[in-house]
C-alpha cells in the first residue's frame, strides 16, 4: 500500500512546493496533491524516483510512517516573522520532528537520567511564580539557577554543558536573516520530551556563537509555553528581550560583575575589557552593556564607550574574534558511533527507518564522511591463492 502523506513529510523538509516536486516527476502539481492525499497512487517508476530525490528507500512510501509529530511550527523560537522565514520555520519544523524521532529510537536502548534542563524549566516556573521582583530580577535569577544546575564553570564550553544537560544541537546553514533557534518537543500527552537547538553554521565568532546558544538556552528555559506564531511584533520583541537578558546574566553573572568592572581601569575605552573578553567569551558590547545596566558605570562613560567603539569600527570585528575557538557540537555524532559500536550497525538503522546514509546528513547536518565512516564496505571476498609451489 502507498502512504502518500509520506511523500508530504519528505517534501516539508526538503523546502519543496508541490509545483518543483511535480517538475522532477514530471507531473503536475495537482498530481503530487493527489499523491500526498492518498487520492491516486503513483506508477512504480516514480515511486523509485521519489525515493532518489529524498535519499530515502522505495520501502518508505510503502509503509505507514514512524516519524513522529513531536514539534510544530508554532513552538519554534524564530527570530524573524517575514514570509520567507516561515517557509523556513516549517522546514526546520520537519527536520525537528524527524531527528527526535530518530534520536528518541537510538536512545531507547540506553537507561538515560532524566533531563537537567527539564528539571530547570520547573525550577524556573516555581521562582516565577513565587517571586515578587520585577521580570528582569526574575530572569537574573533563573539564569543564575541554571548555570549552577549544568555545572558551567566557563562559558567556552557552554555547548558542552548543555547538550550534556539533555539538549540536541544542530548546526546548519540558515537563511541570512536568522542566527539560530530553539524549540521543545513534545510527548503525546503534551509535556515536554527533547530541547533542541539549531545554530547558523555563516561565518561566526566564538564569542557570537555563545550568545546565540545562551539566547536559545533562555528562550527553551522561560518560553516553553509560548506559542510563537501567534504572537505580535511587540510581544515578539519582549520575549527576544527576555532572551538576551537572560544570556547577558547567565554568560555574566551579577555575583561577579562588580569586581570584573573594577579591574576596567578606563570604563570608556573598549580596550580595556579585553581581558575579560578573554576569560568569559562575550563580546567586549556585551560586557559593556552589562555593567551600565548593574550602575556600574556612568551614562557618560557609557556614552564614550560606545562612541570609541563605533570610531575604531568594533561593530563588526573586535579584539581577540580571530583568536578565539568555536566549538562544535557532538552529541548527536558521539550518540551514533555509541549506538554503531554496541547496539547494531548503522546499516540496521538505515533499513529500520528506510532511509539512505545521505538521509542522516540532510536531518542532522552531519558531514557525509562521517555517515559513511560508518557504513561497512564488504569487500572481503576471501579468494584463495593457489600455493605455487606445489
Amino acid at each position: 500500500m502507498f502512504y502518500g502523506e509520506n511523500v508530504k513529510v519528505l517534501r516539508m523538509l526538503y523546502g519543496m512546493s508541490r509545483r518543483e516536486l511535480g517538475k522532477h516527476l514530471s507531473v503536475s502539481e495537482q498530481a503530487i496533491g493527489q499523491y500526498e492525499n492518498s487520492e491516486i497512487f503513483p506508477e512504480m517508476t516514480k515511486i523509485l524516483k521519489l525515493s532518489k530525490i529524498f535519499n530515502v528507500k522505495s520501502q518508505f512510501f510503502l509503509t505507514k510512517s514512524s516519524i513522529d509529530v513531536v514539534t510544530n511550527e508554532n513552538s519554534i523560537a524564530y527570530r524573524s516573522n517575514d514570509r520567507d522565514s516561515r517557509k523556513s520555520v516549517r522546514e526546520g519544523a520537519m527536520q525537528i520532528n524527524f531527528a527526535d524521532t530518530i534520536i528518541h529510537y537510538c536512545e531507547s536502548f540506553f537507561d538515560l537520567n532524566t533531563s537537567v534542563l527539564l528539571n530547570i524549566v520547573y525550577s524556573g516556573k516555581k521562582i516565577a511564580l513565587n517571586s515578587k521582583l520585577n521580570r528582569d530580577e526574575i530572569i537574573d535569577q533563573i539564569a543564575n539557577m541554571t548555570r549552577k544546575s549544568l555545572g558551567a564553570f566557563n562559558n567556552k564550553d557552554l555547548l558542552f554543558f548543555i547538550e550534556n544537560a539533555g539538549a540536541y544541537v544542530i548546526e546548519k546553514e540558515l537563511d541570512s536573516k536568522t542566527d539560530a533557534y530553539s524549540v521543545w518537543t513534545r510527548n503525546s500527552d503534551g509535556t515536554l520530551r527533547s530541547a533542541f537547538i539549531v545554530l547558523g553554521s555563516n561565518n561566526k565568532t566564538a564569542v557570537r556563537r555563545i550568545f546565540d546558544v545562551a539566547h536559545e538556552l533562555g528562550h527553551l528555559i522561560l518560553h516553553s509555553d509560548i506559542d510563537f506564531n501567534e504572537l505580535e511584533k511587540d510581544d515578539f520583541r519582549r520575549l527576544e528581550h527576555e532572551a538576551n537578558e537572560f544570556a547577558s546574566s547567565f554568560l555574566l553573572p551579577s555575583s561577579i560583575m562588580p569586581g570584573l568592572i573594577q579591574t576596567v581601569q578606563k570604563k570608556s575605552v573598549p580596550e580595556a575589557y579585553v581581558p575579560i573578553k578573554e576569560e568569559y567569551y562575550v563580546s567586549l558590547v556585551t560586557i559593556e552593556y552589562r555593567a551600565f545596566k548593574m550602575g556600574l558605570i556612568s551614562k557618560d562613560d557609557n556614552k564614550r564607550f560606545f562612541a570609541n567603539r563605533y570610531r575604531k569600527h568594533y561593530t563588526t570585528f573586535e579584539p581577540l574574534d580571530d583568536e578565539l575557538i568555536i566549538k562544535k557540537p557532538g552529541k548527536i555524532e558521539a550518540l551514533f558511533k555509541l549506538v554503531n559500536s554496541k547496539i547494531m550497525p548503522l546499516e540496521q538503522l538505515l533499513d529500520d527507518f528506510h532511509i539512505d546514509p545521505y538521509f542522516l546528513t540532510k536531518v542532522f547536518s552531519l558531514p557525509n564522511k562521517f555517515v559513511m565512516s560508518m557504513i561497512s564496505v564488504n569487500d572481503d571476498y576471501k579468494y584463495k591463492i593457489h600455493n605455487l609451489n606445489s
